[in-house]
């Protein structure tokens, strides 16, 4: 299997500081270009299980930050532009019975990746993931699916490759809202038809952020929920346009895409 991604991002994120007591008054955009290079190739070694190598790649440029702002006066690694090139393994297990639809299953993902000079990082830092799904029918075309997810990072990991809630998983927080080292999250979706190629969705999550992944068990989580709105484009894989709202104590996002969150 290989898993991959190519392109060119030149776009603005938000920056509200480190850690879970960030505010939301706070909040700074900074800007920045870079062509990003994602590869993952693995083979199946024994039935639904596979392992293999990675490569990450984000090479930062024209990077703009508020002068003077939190980002700026902040300790967080990275904010003089630098090349991330990262090299890891990979190993799943999945038993899905679709991949863009899954209606049964499991998916579990672990990774670890680490970065170098040799292969041109700015960097230095160490990171690790594990991303486990859950998917079961319920009645006849009603499917209940949950997703946990746990990631930590070293020290020098800088800043725009920190975890962060306000993604997929933790949807109706404002983008990057909260972000650290370290990440623990749950989410749960039920998910139903409508009618013809309409479906809709509920779901609801909590996660959290902190400097090392042992605090991330006794840091405050934060909570989000919303619904959301399927049209089915490709009948066969059940690929749908995504249409969700989700609300947090901070109030809310829409989020417009393609695909399933998870």
């Amino acid at each position: 299997r290989v898993i991959g991604e190519l392109g060119f991002y030149k776009f603005f994120y938000n920056f509200f500081g480190l850690g879970i007591d960030s505010r939301m008054e706070d909040e700074e955009v900074y800007e920045v270009d870079f062509p990003r290079l994602r590869l993952s190739v693995l083979r199946e070694v024994l039935p639904n299980f596979s392992v293999g190598l990675g490569y990450e790649y984000d090479a930062f440029s024209k990077l703009t930050i508020v002068e003077g702002g939190i980002l700026e006066n902040s300790n967080a690694s990275g904010k003089k532009n630098g090349t991330v090139s990262n090299l890891g393994v990979l190993a799943f297990y999945d038993t899905r019975d679709n991949i863009f639809f899954p209606t049964k299953g499991w998916f579990l993902q672990g990774n670890i990746f680490t970065s170098s000079a040799a292969i041109g990082a700015s960097f230095n830092y160490t990171k690790f993931e594990i991303d486990s799904r859950f998917y079961q029918k319920v009645g006849k075309k009603q499917v209940l699916a949950a997703n946990l997810f746990l990631a930590n990072s070293s020290k020098d990991t800088p800043f725009y490759d920190l975890y962060y809630l306000g993604s997929k998983r933790t949807r109706g927080f404002a983008n990057r809202r909260f972000q650290d080292n370290s990440e623990l999250s749950f989410v749960t979706e039920y998910r139903f038809p409508i009618k013809g190629r309409f479906g809709g969705v509920v779901f609801g999550s909590t996660g959290t952020v902190a400097p090392d992944l042992g605090k991330t068990f006794s840091s405050k989580f934060k909570n989000a929920a919303g619904v959301g709105l399927r049209y089915i484009v490709n009948k066969r894989d059940g690929v749908p346009i995504r249409v969700d709202y989700g609300y947090t104590n901070e109030g809310g996002n829409f989020y417009f895409t393609i695909k399933e969150a998870f």
